[in-house]
C-alpha cells in the first residue's frame, strides 16, 4: 500500500524546493573550492611523497563509508518520509548501526594493518593508519544522523555541517603544516580530528534540535531498514563502479600520463553534476512524501529543468574547454581536452538518470535501478576493454558516454511505462513550466 503523501500538509512548494537545492548546490560549490585550496596548500607543503600517502589518507574515510554503511542512510531518508513521527527509533538505531558495522570495521583494520600498510599505504606509519581505521564508527554515525537532518528537510543544517569539514580541515592543515611544520603526521592528525569534531557538534545539535538520542533497538525498524538499504547499497556501489570502472582500467592498459589526462577531463565534466546532485539529495526526501501520481509528474518536471541547466553547463564547458585546461594544468595536459568533449554528452544524458532514480528508491521499486546500475557497469567494462587498446583515452570516454546512454535510456524506459509519461515530459521543457502553477503537484 502506498503510503506516501502523509507529511503533504507539511509541505513547502516549489520555491522552498528550489531554495533548498540552490542551498545544496552552493554549498557544493564551496566544497570544491575549500578543498582545492587544501589541495594546492598541502602539495606546497608536503612534497609528491606525502602528499600521495595523504590523498590515500583522505580517500579512506570515504571508501569505508561506502562500502560498510549497507544504504542505512537512505533507508534513514525513505522511513522518515513514510512516518516521520518514526525519526526517534530510526535515531536509536542508527546509534546501533554505527556502533556494531563501525566497531566491526576498525577491528578488521586494525587485525590486518601490517598486510595493509604495506601494500596499499606504503611510507604511513601504523599509528597514523590506526588512527584512520578507528575512525569508522563515528563516520558511520555522522553519514547515519546526516540522512535524518536531510530526511526531515533540515537542509540549513545538513549544509552546514558538511562545510564544516573542509573549512576546519583547511584552517588546521595550515596551523598544523604550515606554522607549526608538523607534516604528514599534522595533516593526518587534522583529517582525524576533523572528523571526531564535526560529529560531535552534529550529535549535539542533532539531540536538541531534530531528536533525542536514545539507546533502545527496534528490532522490526531495523529488518525493514536493512532490507530497504542492502537494495540501495547495491544500486549505489555498482553506479559508483561504473563511474569510475573507465578509470581503472585505463590505468591497466595505457601510461600514467594518459591517466592523469583523462582524470582531468573527469574531474572538469564532473563539474556539471553539482546540478543533478544538488537535485536529487533534495529530491529524494519530497519523493518519499508524496503519492505515485504526484511524484511522478513532479519528477518530470524537476528532470526536464535539471537537464535543460546541465545541457547549459556543458555547452559553456565544451566552448571553453580547450583554453581551460592548458591555462589551468599547463600545456602537458592538453591531451585532457579530446576525452573532456567525448564524455560531455553521456554526462549530460546521466543527469536524467540521477534525478529519475530518485523516484524509483523513493517507492522502494528498486529493482530496475539495480538491474539498470548493473548493466551499465556491465556494457561500461566491456566497451572499455575493446576500445582502450584502440583510442586510449578517447576509447574509455567513449565507452563512459555509451554506457552512461544505455543505462539512461533503459531507466526512463521503465519510468515512463509505470508513470505512463511521455519522453517529451520528462526531456524538454514546458511554456507551463515558468508558472507558479508547478505549485499545485503538492495540493
Amino acid at each position: 500500500m502506498d503510503q506516501r503523501g502523509i507529511a503533504s500538509d507539511k509541505e513547502p512548494g516549489s520555491t522552498e524546493f528550489a531554495r533548498h537545492v540552490l542551498g545544496v548546490c552552493t554549498t557544493e560549490l564551496l566544497i570544491a573550492a575549500l578543498s582545492f585550496a587544501t589541495g594546492i596548500l598541502t602539495a606546497r607543503l608536503l612534497g609528491p611523497r606525502d602528499q600521495g600517502i595523504l590523498s590515500l589518507a583522505a580517500v579512506l574515510p570515504t571508501t569505508l563509508t561506502l562500502l560498510t554503511y549497507l544504504g542505512l542512510a537512505q533507508a534513514n531518508v525513505y522511513f522518515i518520509g513514510r512516518d516521520e513521527d518514526s525519526r526517534r527509533a530510526i535515531t536509536a538505531n542508527s546509534l546501533w548501526f554505527a556502533a556494531g558495522i563501525g566497531g566491526a570495521t576498525s577491528a578488521v583494520m586494525i587485525l590486518g594493518r601490517d598486510f595493509i600498510t604495506q601494500t596499499f599505504f606504503q611510507g604511513m606509519s601504523p599509528a597514523l593508519f590506526l588512527t584512520i581505521a578507528c575512525l569508522a564508527p563515528v563516520l558511520l554515525l555522522d553519514t547515519y544522523l546526516l540522512a535524518i537532518v536531510r530526511g526531515v528537510e533540515r537542509f540549513g543544517l545538513f549544509n552546514l555541517r558538511r562545510l564544516l569539514t573542509p573549512l576546519l580541515t583547511l584552517i588546521g592543515i595550515a596551523l598544523a603544516v604550515g606554522v607549526l611544520g608538523q607534516g604528514l603526521k599534522g595533516a593526518v592528525i587534522v583529517q582525524a580530528a576533523v572528523v571526531v569534531t564535526t560529529t560531535a557538534w552534529l550529535v549535539i545539535v542533532f539531540n536538541k534540535r531534530i531528536a533525542p538520542l536514545t539507546l533502545g533497538f527496534h528490532r522490526e525498524l531495523a529488518r525493514h531498514s536493512l532490507t530497504y538499504g542492502i537494495k540501495a547499497y547495491v544500486q549505489n556501489l555498482a553506479i559508483h563502479l561504473l563511474y569510475r570502472a573507465d578509470l581503472y582500467l585505463l590505468a591497466f592498459f595505457r601510461s600514467a600520463e594518459e591517466v592523469a589526462c583523462y582524470a582531468i577531463a573527469m574531474s572538469l565534466v564532473r563539474v556539471i553534476w553539482y546540478v543533478p546532485d544538488s537535485v536529487g539529495l533534495v529530491l529524494f526526501p519530497r519523493l518519499a512524501r508524496m503519492t505515485s501520481g504526484n511524484g511522478w509528474r513532479f519528477t518530470a518536471v524537476v528532470c526536464r529543468w535539471t537537464l535543460l541547466i546541465t545541457a547549459g553547463a556543458a555547452l559553456a564547458l565544451a566552448a571553453v574547454g580547450g583554453l581551460l585546461v592548458p591555462s589551468l594544468y599547463g600545456t602537458a595536459y592538453s591531451g585532457a581536452v579530446r576525452p573532456m568533449l567525448i564524455l560531455l554528452p553521456g554526462a549530460v544524458v546521466i543527469t536524467v538518470y540521477k534525478v529519475v532514480v530518485r523516484d524509483f528508491i523513493s517507492r522502494d521499486s528498486q529493482k530496475v535501478p539495480i538491474l539498470t546500475a548493473v548493466l551499465g557497469l556491465a556494457v561500461n567494462v566491456v566497451l572499455n576493454l575493446v576500445l582502450i587498446p584502440k583510442l586510449g583515452t578517447a576509447g574509455s570516454a567513449l565507452a563512459a558516454t555509451l554506457s552512461y546512454s544505455i543505462t539512461t535510456g533503459v531507466l526512463v524506459l521503465a519510468f515512463i511505462t509505470e508513470s505512463s509519461l511521455g519522453l517529451r515530459e520528462v526531456a524538454l521543457v514546458r511554456r507551463s513550466d515558468l508558472t507558479p502553477h508547478v505549485a499545485d503537484l503538492w495540493r
